[in-house]
C-alpha cells in the first residue's frame, strides 16, 4: 500500500485512523463475530462432552456460520463507509478543490475504493483470531480460510463500488447514504426475490417446470449477487458442489446447463464486469459535473 500514491487515499487513511466511527465498526463487527463463535463453541463443547465424540460437523457449521455472520456485517457496513464519501467531499468543497487542481476523476473514485477496501480488510484481518477456533479440532484448512477472506473481499469490492456511484450521483451525504443502501438491497435482496417470487406467488403443482426444462431467466439474476456467490463458495468447501444449483431448483425441475456447472467462476467474472461498469460510470459522473463546473465559472 505504500506505493500508492493518491492524494485522496491518503487524506481518507489518516482520517480513518483517527475516526472513532471506524474503531466502533471494528469493535462491532468482532463482538458479534465473538458471541456467535463462543455461543456454538460452548455448545459443541458441551455436547462432546456428553456424547464422547468429536462432532466435526459442529466445527464445520460453526466455520459457516462465523463466515456468513462476517459476509452480512459487511454487506450492512460497507455502504455507510463508501456511500458518503465523495458526497461529503463536496459538501465540504474539497472535490472542487480537488479537481482544480490537477486531481483527476478517476483519482478520487480509485482514492475512495482503495481507502474503502482498506477499511473493509481491516475488518476482515481483526476478526480472524476468531476464526482460529476452527482449527483447534481440525476439519478447515488453511487454504480455505484464504479462499473465504479471498471472496469475502469480492463481496466488499462490488459493494463499495456500487456506493461509490451513488455517492458520485449524490449532492447530500443523506441522499448518498440512502441510495447506497437501497442500491445494494436491491442488488442483494432484490434477486433472491425475484428468485423465489413465483414459489411464493404460486405452490409446488402450478409452478414448477417440467423435468429437464431450461432454467428461467430471472434465476440468472443471481449471478450478480456477490451474497449468493459467497454462499456457493462456502458450500463448495463444506462438500456440497450443486449448493446454488439445488437453490435455483428449488420447486422447479430445472436441468444442468453450463452456466449452472462453472456457477462460481461465471459469477465472479460477471461481478468484475458490474464493478468495473460502476467505476467508469462514476467517473463518467466527476467529469460531467467538473465540465457543468467549468461552464458556470465562464458564465460568471
Amino acid at each position: 500500500m505504500s506505493k500508492f500514491h493518491n492524494p485522496i487515499y491518503e487524506k481518507d487513511r489518516w482520517a480513518a485512523n483517527r475516526s472513532k466511527a471506524f474503531l466502533i465498526a471494528v469493535l462491532s463487527v468482532n463482538s458479534v463475530i465473538a458471541v456467535i463463535a463462543i455461543v456454538v463453541f460452548m455448545n459443541m463443547v458441551s455436547y462432546m462432552k456428553t456424547s464422547s465424540e468429536n462432532d466435526y460437523a459442529a466445527l464445520l457449521q460453526l466455520y459457516l456460520t462465523l463466515a456468513m455472520a462476517e459476509c452480512l456485517m459487511i454487506v450492512f457496513i460497507a455502504p455507510a463507509l463508501a456511500g458518503t464519501g465523495i458526497s461529503q467531499e463536496r459538501e465540504n468543497g474539497n472535490l472542487e478543490l480537488f479537481l482544480s487542481t490537477g486531481v483527476s476523476p478517476w483519482q478520487v473514485i480509485l482514492g475512495k475504493l482503495v481507502s474503502c477496501m482498506n477499511m473493509m480488510f481491516v475488518l476482515i484481518v481483526t476478526s480472524l483470531p476468531v476464526f482460529s477456533l476452527v482449527f483447534v479440532y481440525g476439519g478447515v484448512q488453511m487454504r480455505d480460510l484464504i479462499a473465504m477472506i479471498s471472496v469475502l473481499l469480492v463481496v466488499a469490492l462490488e459493494i463499495c463500488s456500487l456506493s461509490i456511484l451513488c455517492s458520485a450521483g449524490a449532492n447530500r451525504s443523506v441522499y448518498a447514504a440512502l441510495s447506497a443502501y437501497a442500491s445494494n438491497l436491491i442488488l442483494i435482496g432484490g434477486t433472491l426475490f425475484v428468485h423465489l417470487a413465483p414459489s411464493l406467488l404460486y405452490s409446488s403443482s402450478v409452478y414448477g417446470d417440467q423435468l429437464g426444462s431450461p432454467v428461467s431467466w430471472y434465476h440468472y439474476l443471481l449471478l450478480t449477487n456477490p451474497v449468493v456467490t459467497f454462499y456457493g463458495v462456502l458450500n463448495y468447501q463444506a462438500g456440497s458442489r450443486s449448493a446454488i444449483f439445488d437453490m435455483i431448483n428449488y420447486m422447479g425441475n430445472y436441468k444442468q446447463n453450463w452456466i449452472t456447472q462453472h456457477w462460481l467462476p461465471v459469477s465472479l467474472l460477471v461481478q468484475a464486469a458490474i464493478v468495473a461498469f460502476e467505476l467508469l460510470y462514476a467517473v463518467h459522473i466527476l467529469y460531467s459535473k467538473r465540465k457543468g463546473n467549468y461552464r458556470e465559472i465562464r458564465l460568471r
